[in-house]
Order: C-alpha cells, then structure tokens, then sequence
C-alpha cells in the first residue's frame, strides 16, 4: 500500500496513477476548479481540474478529515 510521504514525493503523472487505484468519493466546484475526491486507503488525495484549460492543474494528498466537509453537500445517498 502507498503511504502519503510516498505520494508526496511522486510526479503528478505517478499521483494520477495512483488515484487511479484508489476510491472515488465524489466532487465539487471550486472556482475555476473541479476537484474530485478519493480514498487511497491510509489518506486522501485531491485532484484539481482546471476546466477552462481543459487539464489537471494539481493533485494533493492529506490525512485530514476536516479537508472532506465540503463534499459532504455534493454527496447524495439513497437510502432505500
């Protein structure tokens, strides 16, 4: 399993591989950005897509939890 510091010291095109292993949460608007998300298992990691230049402008990881309360909004369950 990859550890942060690890994903911390990756070129963006390794981090976005990585992503890919990883679990989707869900997304959100900020500003020019859409940032989207996932669970790599001991953390999780941010992708920020900048939607006018059509490309990823940064991928962040973090442990914090306080960092996932604005998806919280975006994330519907269906509880049937």
């Amino acid at each position: 399993m990859i550890t942060l510091y690890d994903f911390q010291a990756m070129a963006v095109s390794e981090r976005m591989d990585a992503v890919g292993d990883g679990t989707y949460i869900g997304d959100r608007p900020d500003g020019k950005f859409f940032v989207q998300l996932y669970n790599l298992g001991s953390f999780y990691a941010e992708v920020f897509y900048d939607v006018e230049n059509n490309e990823i402008n940064s991928i962040r990881g973090f442990k914090s939890t306080k960092i996932i309360e604005p998806y919280l909004t975006h994330i519907k369950l269906n509880l049937r």
